[in-house]
């Protein structure tokens, strides 16, 4: 989109009309016009964003696996405890998350 409204720029239409054909706001199309007469093709690479704060840190999630190893064909029993152990809600997707990036036996669990 920065790219495209940089060409819509170039070919002399407004910051409006750039908006209104991105259906972006005109704030944004004059920040990606503005970042591009400083920083030309670099203003165009995505930068590292840092995402969403894990529910559960890294360094708990062996406590996780130990808790879904006691019964590792119901996965959904151990949600309750961990919810009691780590005070936190979570969702029996974000468990399956969990496991599959922690667990090397995870293909025995009843996903």
């Amino acid at each position: 989109m920065r790219a495209q409204a940089i060409r819509l720029s170039d070919a002399k239409h407004s910051v409006d009309e750039i908006a209104k054909i991105c259906q972006a706001t005109r704030k944004t199309v004059a920040g990606w016009i503005d970042q591009w007469e400083k920083h030309k093709f670099d203003s165009l690479i995505e930068k590292p964003r840092t995402g969403r704060k894990p529910i559960i840190p890294q360094e708990k999630h062996a406590e996780i696996i130990d808790i879904v190893k006691e019964n590792p064909k119901q996965i959904k029993s151990a949600i309750p405890k961990i919810e009691e152990k780590f005070g936190e809600t979570i969702s029996v997707k974000t468990l399956k998350r969990i496991i599959k990036k922690n667990f090397d036996g995870y293909e025995d669990v009843n996903l």
